[in-house]
């Protein structure tokens, strides 16, 4: 990314639900026992005023720290945040059962991984609070493409999400996109291209297909 101009969010940025259902089956008892005992520990608390403190958060510093928002069943939060255990990593989802999965992948690793904190909701909740200029890289793999016309103000990536994710992020950053929507992948090449604070660098055509 390149360095972003003065940037906030907007209420406008805000106004829209960009979700679906939070609970699509009710959740066995495992998993809610999870809830109960689990996610206290690795549960992010949003401060009332000010931002996070992530040294705290996390223990200790980090060398690094990443977003993924809607991170759906966990796999790749879990992978990621087990191949560095330098870094910290913050995953934002809405959906209940994917939060209920993504509690029992990390209760398997054990106390090996101790880098990963959740937060159940609004990820540009999170980005509201988060400190200028600390994240080294954001996944946003795969969002709900709001498929029909009057849906389309409900896509989460639009110009005042990467407004608002350009305050976050470090020059250098890193900005993960995936989607197999065909339309959703062109409304994503058109705001992005359109966005001051990215840089879109492809290396071969393999980038765009």
């Amino acid at each position: 990314m390149s360095t972003p101009a003065e940037s906030t969010p907007t209420d406008a940025a805000l106004r829209f639900n960009l979700y679906g259902r939070r609970l699509s089956r009710a959740l066995r008892p495992a998993q809610a026992q999870r809830f109960e005992t689990l996610m206290p520990r690795l549960a992010l608390t949003l401060p009332r005023q000010g931002h996070c403190n992530l040294s705290h958060i996390f223990t200790e510093a980090k060398a690094g720290y990443a977003l993924e928002i809607g991170f759906g069943a966990g796999e790749h939060l879990i992978a990621r945040a087990a191949a560095r255990p330098d870094w910290g990593f913050i995953g934002a989802e809405f959906y209940r059962n994917g939060l209920a999965s993504a509690l029992y992948g990390i209760e398997q690793q054990g106390s090996r991984l101790d880098n990963i904190r959740l937060f159940e909701g609004d990820a540009r909740l999170v980005i509201e609070k988060l400190p200028d200029d600390l994240l080294s890289a954001v996944y946003i793999l795969f969002p709900d493409p709001w498929p029909k016309l009057r849906q389309w103000r409900r896509r989460l990536l639009s110009g005042a999400t990467f407004a608002m994710l350009a305050r976050v992020m470090k020059r250098g950053a890193m900005l993960y996109l995936a989607s197999d929507h065909p339309d959703y992948q062109s409304w994503i090449m058109r705001e992005l291209l359109a966005s001051p604070f990215f840089d879109w660098q492809p290396r071969g055509a393999d980038d765009w297909r």
